[in-house]
């Protein structure tokens, strides 16, 4: 999603963008399917990957997604609600090109497997900085994976 094109959808874009610079605010959504961890299951801990490809130096806040949305149809100006207040987990960007983990809340997830239809995903969201920073979405190279281990 992105600011100074409110009404345009990226999703079929190859990269997710972000940028918090005031006036080019740009924010990414991410949801996965969890249907194939069994009901009933504890989550012990879950790991957001994404991959790199150009970036800045700043933090990056993950936040959980409250509201629906469509990959194909979400623009900035009817992109979901999220808490910018409460993130679920953060990483910092340096300017390498690689692989970001971070841990995200047990509690979401676990709320997510305990009834999917709350699950709405997340949003990566840069509280401040400057500059671009582009992930691989799904139809990219290396695609967001969140890890999760259960029991």
């Amino acid at each position: 999603m992105d600011n100074t094109n409110a009404a345009q959808n990226f999703g079929s874009a190859t990269v997710l963008y972000i940028r918090p610079t005031a006036g080019i605010d740009k924010r990414a959504l991410i949801k996965f399917d969890l249907s194939s961890i069994p009901a009933g299951s504890q989550i012990l801990a879950a790991i957001l990957y994404v991959y790199n490809d150009q970036g800045d130096n700043y933090l990056v806040n993950i936040l959980e997604v409250t509201s629906p949305w469509s990959e194909m149809t979400t623009t900035w100006d009817t992109q979901p609600s999220a808490d910018p207040g409460t993130p679920v987990g953060s990483f910092t960007l340096t300017s390498a090109t690689c692989t970001r983990g971070a841990f995200v809340g047990n509690a979401m997830v676990q709320s997510w497997v305990d009834n999917p239809a709350s699950n709405y995903g997340i949003m990566l969201y840069p509280p401040n900085g400057a500059g671009d920073v582009w992930f691989f979405s799904r139809e990219g190279a290396q695609a967001p994976q969140l890890w999760v281990a259960y029991q």
